[in-house]
């Protein structure tokens, strides 16, 4: 009898666990896509902003619409996925992008195009919460670094896909039909989490007590706990400049600026460009366990922060000659990588911090300000582009310009490090 008890709990727990890894890809996949529509723009757009006789100005804002959207939802959907679960929450954002991305297959103008953008910059926003909040209840806090590098590299693979492959693919059928397969795509994936749902909230408690106070009130308790964190505020400041000027070079004016320098066609700017996301991916997962060899995460984020300041000022030198474009690869590349794992270790200090049941609302708040910074650095990119280059399309000479700005910015972030202090996991 004993024994058949044992064997059904083993049978159950072992269920549970393939329900929650199969959960978990899921959200992975659904993370995946949110990159990859983030970084699509600099394929797609450049090209539509031609046809459409738009200026850089108006493309950097459109591009931009996604991250004001997703940076706008970004509290509210970490509170979601807090309160009724990331599977829920992500099947009606599934649902949206689905609507988003038709909207964007079918646009014959600007305005089209934006409103599709805004919709799926809303529709993906609980995304990378819903797979924070998941890892952190469904797996054992001990594999929270690691499962967050797992998750980073996933999604971050989605704007590794987003620049050559997309460009393959738009060439080969057309950018709307690609856009109409992708909406299909949406719809798949948020059919199958609407049937997961209800294994989420059987076998996972959902904590209640952030019922017992307002919506509003839960999200205003998050904001006071990020800015009455010292240590909160250095991180955040960070990440928003990592974020804000890398998204701003891969996801908008990388392709166009390798055109115009090295007077390359797009398939070769495109190759080059995505060197950057696959460095990216590729720091995502040297963060997950770069922890097992370098114990204090405080030295990590100092070392890479300050790693990608230099390597900034590195492409910026090279893409100033025409001849450095496997120079500039490379350059990208390492950049890329110093991001990913700040991302990484910047996400699993978080953690660290935040009070228990409340990593989604706190990461929530996080990732609203980096990615208000994201729209502000994709918008004012695109205007010092107008404005130094005088023409459509960009000059070698307004991109340098731009970026020397830019670079600005990355250096003066610098000064906070002294305030980064020592994490829990190293006390």
């Amino acid at each position: 009898m004993q024994q058949q008890r044992d064997s059904s709990n083993e049978l159950n727990t072992l269920k549970e666990n393939s329900n929650t890894i199969y959960m978990y890809i899921l959200l992975l996949i659904s993370f995946f896509l949110s990159n990859f529509y983030r970084i699509s723009t600099s394929v797609v757009l450049p090209d539509l902003a031609l046809q459409w006789g738009i200026s850089a100005t108006a493309t950097g804002v459109i591009s931009g619409i996604f991250f004001y959207a997703y940076a706008f939802a970004q509290p509210f959907c970490g509170l979601l996925n807090d309160t009724h679960g990331p599977i829920k929450i992500a099947f009606w954002g599934m649902a949206m992008s689905a609507v988003g991305t038709m909207m964007m297959s079918l646009a014959s103008s600007a305005e089209l195009f934006a409103i599709g953008r805004l919709f799926t910059g809303l529709g993906l926003a609980p995304m990378l919460s819903g797979a924070l909040v998941l890892q952190s209840n469904c797996f054992p806090i001990a594999k929270y670094a690691m499962l967050t590098g797992i998750t980073y590299t996933i999604g971050n693979t989605g704007a590794i896909v987003s620049v050559a492959p997309l460009n393959w693919l738009v060439n080969q059928y057309s950018f709307r039909l690609v856009f109409i397969g992708l909406a299909l795509f949406c719809i798949l994936i948020a059919m199958l989490l609407f049937f997961k749902i209800k294994n989420y909230r059987q076998n996972y408690i959902i904590k209640q007590k952030h019922r017992e106070e307002s919506f509003l009130h839960q999200l205003f308790i998050a904001f006071r706990h990020v800015f009455k964190s010292g240590q909160l505020k250095t991180m955040l400041f960070l990440w928003m400049v990592i974020c804000g000027t890398i998204m701003s070079f891969q996801g908008l004016w990388a392709v166009q600026w390798f055109k115009v320098v090295f007077h390359v066609p797009f398939n070769s700017a495109s190759f080059w460009a995505t060197l950057i996301g696959i460095g990216v991916a590729t720091g995502n997962f040297i963060g997950g366990q770069i922890s097992r060899l370098i114990p204090s995460r405080r030295k990590i984020i100092i070392f890479f922060s300050l790693s990608f300041a230099v390597l900034w000022i590195l492409v910026w030198i090279l893409l100033r000659y025409p001849w450095s474009l496997p120079l500039v690869g490379i350059a990208g590349l390492l950049l890329g990588v110093c991001a990913g794992v700040e991302y990484t270790q910047l996400t699993a200090g978080l953690n660290e911090l935040a009070p228990p049941g409340n990593g989604g609302v706190i990461f929530g708040v996080i990732n609203c300000l980096v990615f208000i910074s994201v729209a502000f650095f994709q918008f004012i990119s695109g205007l010092l582009i107008d404005t130094f280059s005088g023409q459509q399309g960009g000059s070698p000479m307004g991109f340098s310009n731009t970026y020397a700005m830019i670079i600005i910015i990355v250096l003066l972030s610098q000064l906070s490090l002294p305030f980064l202090k020592r994490f829990n996991s190293e006390k």
